[in-house]
């Protein structure tokens, strides 16, 4: 076999070229896991894009030489998946960039490391375990967490697949979509002896996943307004008083042209930070009305005791505590001071703001600069050199807050924007800790326009919060400022809507970009308890074999003290 694999190789083999084999290989890789997720949806090909950095583990005598060329074969690749960051940060894509391909040369560095020091490890165990806990590492501990573009991802299509996430999490997935390819290499390079039981394995998680149970459907269905925005991010930084004005009037006529179309609607819902005025916290807002004037706030509670009664409102908007209003000597205007600012949702009802949850995962990089944080100095100079005009003054919310409405026929969660990425707080959101239900609907209101014209950065964005839906066996609606809105089934799939532009022409399924307007989406309100949960376990464990494998490879073997000529037998 291993003949087999040389002349398909040949003359692109690692085990002869270590850098030029594993480059070419990697680019392999690069386009199969390009293809696989959006825009282009080819699904499949996430099982067989391991394949060609598996090979390189398997082949090569120079570990060093082929993750060098691993990084630079991931690197187009990388890059089309963050072009949108260029408008952003051109300092930090290329940083970015470079981060993220440092995985798959990390993949194959310690991989192949650890298969010459340990040869009876087979492939089709090290390669699923080192894959997915090398993602856990960059999902979870990592400058905070950059859980996008995980193997598992595309498969979200395939429902058992999805419905096992509820139970092991996307990381366990992870390692199994690795699976295929690590047992095809392995088969490659030992025959059938070194790969029998790996088959074996395979097969018995491809019954599981086969017997896998669809989660429990409720036997009603909530109709949740959702109004799109098209705010372009630049006018979100410096957001003029006339733009703001123009903003709100526009927003507010799609949402009373949607009440009136869908007088049925249970709930509205706004993007993430979409309110034009300074904050929404009533303590804030008593003081503001005292010396300023607050049309945004007044409006937004008229409407909502008047045309909008009896509708639950969930409006993004900047939180504030102790926020405090101080005349100072010879200034004819007084200053105005807080405790903490946040990125929040209010749920507004017949006038009145009645609750609040305040975002509690910041963005890295995009709300919070990890670690340089704790150095404000140190954070506005980084600031200033890669992205001026941004102002991280954020905190992060303590409490994982799930909306009531009045009524008490409604639980919401409302993970934001970024959050829809991250499990443990969803899953916060969703259950509590003995797996008793505590939402019965997520809505993820996020503002996309950071994306820009990168349709594929708000697809991807979109391919997170399907997974969180699936995990969760609840519905997720997007509210999303330049799109994508979208309403997501207990199974990770797409409900179609009905979204209606300002021209009045009606669109199926899904908010388009870059496109204002109002949809109306149907979902089934989550039941049940939560299912056995291992996926918090399978994390961690998958992170700590992944640091003691990177351990294990990088540190030297300790020299034998046998003399020459001993007898070992």
């Amino acid at each position: 076999m291993k003949r087999v694999l040389t002349g398909v190789l040949t003359p692109m083999d690692p085990g002869s070229r270590p850098f030029v084999g594993a480059l070419v290989l990697s680019l392999a890789h690069a386009l199969c896991f390009l293809l696989a997720f959006p825009p282009f949806d080819a699904w499949f090909l996430a099982l067989v894009a391991p394949l060609p950095l598996m090979v390189v583990i398997a082949r090569t005598p120079g570990p060093w030489r082929s993750s060098l060329g691993a990084l630079v074969g991931t690197v187009p690749m990388w890059f089309w998946h963050h072009a949108w960051i260029m408008d952003v940060t051109p300092i930090g894509f290329p940083l970015m960039v470079l981060y993220l391909s440092l995985y798959p040369a990390a993949f194959v560095v310690i991989g192949a490391r650890l298969r010459a020091r340990c040869a009876a490890l087979p492939l089709w165990v090290l390669g699923p375990v080192l894959w997915a806990g090398l993602e856990v590492l960059r999902g979870e501990l990592v400058l905070t967490g950059y859980p996008w573009f995980l193997i598992a991802h595309p498969l979200i299509v395939w429902l058992p697949f999805a419905w096992a996430s509820a139970v092991v999490g996307v990381y366990a997935l992870s390692a199994v979509t690795v699976l295929p390819s690590a047992l095809v290499c392995s088969y490659l390079v030992g025959g059938w002896n070194g790969s029998r039981i790996g088959v074996v394995v395979t097969m018995f998680l491809a019954v599981l996943l086969s017997v896998a149970e669809a989660p429990p459907e409720s036997d009603r269905s909530v109709r949740v307004i959702v109004v799109q925005t098209a705010v372009p991010s630049s006018n979100k930084v410096a957001w003029s008083p006339e733009q703001r004005d123009e903003d709100f009037v526009r927003t507010m006529r799609l949402t009373i042209d949607a009440v009136d179309r869908w007088p049925d609607a249970e709930l509205i819902v706004w993007p993430e930070t979409m309110f034009p005025g300074f904050t929404l916290s009533p303590e804030a807002l008593v003081l503001i009305r005292e010396r300023f004037r607050t049309p945004y706030a007044d409006a937004v509670q008229d409407f909502s005791a008047g045309a909008f009664a009896g509708v639950p409102w969930l409006m993004g908007a900047m939180g504030v505590d102790g926020y405090a209003i101080t005349d100072v000597p010879g200034q004819e205007q007084p200053e105005e001071n807080w405790d903490d600012r946040y990125n929040s949702v209010f749920l507004i009802e017949g006038g009145s703001i009645t609750q609040r949850y305040d975002k509690r995962r910041l963005a890295p990089f995009g709300e919070v600069l990890p670690y340089v944080h704790r150095w404000p100095w140190l954070e506005r100079q980084v600031l200033a050199l890669g992205a001026r005009g941004m102002s991280f003054d954020l905190s992060a919310g303590s409490d994982a807050h799930v909306f009531e409405t009045d009524d008490s026929t409604l639980l919401i969660g409302t993970p934001i924007c970024f959050e829809a990425a991250a499990s443990d707080v969803c899953r916060d959101l969703v259950y509590n800790s003995d797996g008793t239900r505590r939402a019965e609907l997520l809505v993820n209101a996020t503002n996309d326009g950071w994306f820009a014209d990168h349709r594929s950065g708000r697809q991807n964005h979109l391919l997170v919060a399907r997974w969180r839906a699936a995990e969760n066996r609840t519905p997720v609606v997007r509210a999303a400022n330049t799109g994508v809105s979208v309403g997501i089934d207990r199974s990770g799939q797409i409900v179609p809507g009905t979204f209606v532009d300002e021209a009045g022409s009606i669109i199926a399924s899904q908010g388009p970009v870059n496109a204002w307007g109002a949809m109306a989406v149907d979902v089934r309100p989550g039941v049940g308890r939560s299912g056995p949960w291992l996926g918090g376990w399978l994390v961690w464990l998958l992170g700590l074999a992944s640091v003691i494998g990177g351990i294990g490879a990088i540190v030297p073997r300790a020299k034998s003290s046998r003399p020459r000529g001993t007898d070992e037998s």
